[in-house]
């Protein structure tokens, strides 16, 4: 029983780097070098598909579906590497929509995990994705496995044209089935932040407000055809809670393939309040999300265990 716990952190995530690459980091950016219980080290080609780009709980009123394809070199010594390509999937757009390169370090003992990661960003200059915005993630975690289920916080500084602090606490558990090739973990997260970059995202970004255009357009037309301009959010200095999100990161293990299926419920909260025309206020109509991803992985070895 302690055993397969103990490979939690090492077989969870092989592919979801790529599945979780533009979400928040908690999960996205944790490379952990499962099954080699750290006595190889082991490079990645992964394929993944993503219906929505969901972030923290808020996504883009046009869906952002993206391919993703993903390359990563992960050491032994907990050192990794990772580069991936997302191509929006969108029949009137169908662009390579961001590049995203990653580097880090990750601790795994029997019981404690630590690590962090600095992430950097390249989006289309078109993109409306909600973090499209950012230009790097810095990231730090601790977990701690207590056998009946792991506990993982999680702290971030997002770039941007300012800096946000995000914060994340996740509670998962994993189960094994078919001789451990099956790994299904529901997992439980909550995340909370301030919210400069989605302030610049409504400035620049959003595709009611810029129509799609090149970033930079600060000016667009309302759903009534007036124009307007987008100001200010009144609360994005303001650290709260964004979002809770329920998922089940499921993986298969056939040989060196790893298929992936991720399904999600975000549950955002705490809405911003919006100034546009120096007076005029609304505050954002948050819904809840489901969204989803599904992808293939081949892993190979560089040594020999």
């Amino acid at each position: 029983m302690v055993e397969p716990l103990n490979r939690i952190g090492r077989m969870l995530l092989v592919w979801v780097v790529s599945s979780m690459a533009l979400s928040f980091p908690l999960l996205g950016q944790k490379q952990h070098q499962y099954e080699t219980g750290g006595t190889q080290s082991f490079g990645r080609i992964g394929f993944k598909y993503r219906n929505d780009n969901v972030f923290l709980g808020r996504s883009d009123s046009i869906p952002a579906p993206y391919f993703t394809s993903q390359l990563g070199y992960y050491h032994k010594n907990g050192l990794f590497l990772d580069v991936a390509t997302s191509y929006l999937a969108r029949s009137e757009e169908n662009r390579i929509d961001v590049f995203t390169a990653s580097g880090g370090y990750d601790y795994l003992g029997n019981s404690l995990s630590a690590g962090g990661s600095v992430s950097a960003y390249f989006f289309n200059e078109n993109s409306y994705a909600v973090q499209s915005t950012l230009s790097g993630f810095l990231n730090s975690y601790v977990g701690y496995d207590f056998r009946a289920f792991e506990l993982i916080a999680d702290g971030s500084i997002a770039l941007s044209e300012k800096l946000d602090v995000l914060t994340g606490f996740e509670l998962r558990r994993t189960f094994y089935f078919l001789s451990d090739r099956l790994m299904v973990t529901p997992s439980f997260l909550l995340n909370a932040g301030t919210q400069y970059y989605y302030e610049e995202y409504y400035l620049t970004r959003n595709s009611q407000v810029t129509k799609g255009n090149a970033f930079g357009k600060k000016q667009g037309q309302g759903s009534a055809g007036s124009s307007f301009e987008f100001v200010a959010m009144d609360d994005s200095r303001k650290f709260k809670v964004l979002d809770y999100e329920l998922s089940v990161y499921t993986v298969f293990k056939a040989g060196s393939f790893r298929l992936t299926a991720v399904p999600t419920f975000a549950f955002p909260v705490n809405p911003s309040t919006m100034r546009i025309d120096q007076a005029m206020t609304f505050e954002e109509d948050l819904k809840n999300i489901f969204f989803w991803s599904a992808g293939i992985a081949y892993v190979f070895y560089f040594d020999k265990p």
